[in-house]
């Protein structure tokens, strides 16, 4: 699931992801015919420091749920977070395992509250951690920081702190453009104006 930039626009940029592509229109991500094929390659990083990315405000990405493998990331004005993951069941038939958390560096994790994961999630004053067993819905965990804080996130898939299933929006593409190796655990901030 190698992210390569295809063309780039003003307003728009196709991606390749697994094969298929994924497009970005005026800061909104749309996933239009699956984002990863079967069960993906997994790779992850050498480094152990964890980059650090800043997120477009108040832009989206929308992915079919049970076409592929990703945790995307998006960040809301004012310090509202989302995190949400899918899984390639429609095309495998399988499930899959995620561990995933999320732990603000700095000030308070505030309003935790998740959809489509029936297993317990675990919520401490400065972060969250689910393990979940994803099909064919998108699983979503939404929380509050204070603005401007930087929170940091690691996402296992099958046991893997995989980086290529690592999705965000910066400078209005999907992961900025960057074609290089993310950081698994990987930190984020809202992009301020």
């Amino acid at each position: 699931m190698r992210t390569s930039l295809l063309f780039s626009l003003v307003a728009s940029a196709a991606f390749v992801i697994g094969g298929c592509i994924l497009n970005v229109h005026e800061g909104t991500a749309r996933d239009d015919s699956g984002y990863g094929s079967g069960t993906p390659t997994l790779t992850s990083s050498t480094s152990t420091t964890p980059m650090l990315v800043e997120i477009d405000p108040d832009a989206k990405m929308a992915a079919n749920p049970g076409e592929g493998v990703g945790v995307f990331a998006e960040y809301a004005t004012g310090g509202q977070w989302t995190v949400w993951w899918t899984c390639d069941t429609n095309r495998t038939r399988q499930s899959c395992d995620y561990d995933i958390g999320a732990v603000a560096e700095t000030g308070a994790m505030r309003d935790v509250t998740s959809e489509n994961i029936d297993e317990p999630i675990v919520v401490t004053a400065t972060g969250w951690r689910a393990t979940t067993v994803t099909g064919a819905k998108i699983a979503t965990i939404r929380f509050r920081t204070d603005p401007g804080a930087v929170i940091e996130l690691n996402a296992k898939f099958s046991g893997v702190n995989a980086t290529n299933i690592l999705f965000f929006i910066q400078d209005g593409v999907v992961n900025g453009g960057y074609d290089g190796t993310l950081t698994n655990p990987i930190r984020f901030v809202g992009k301020s104006s």
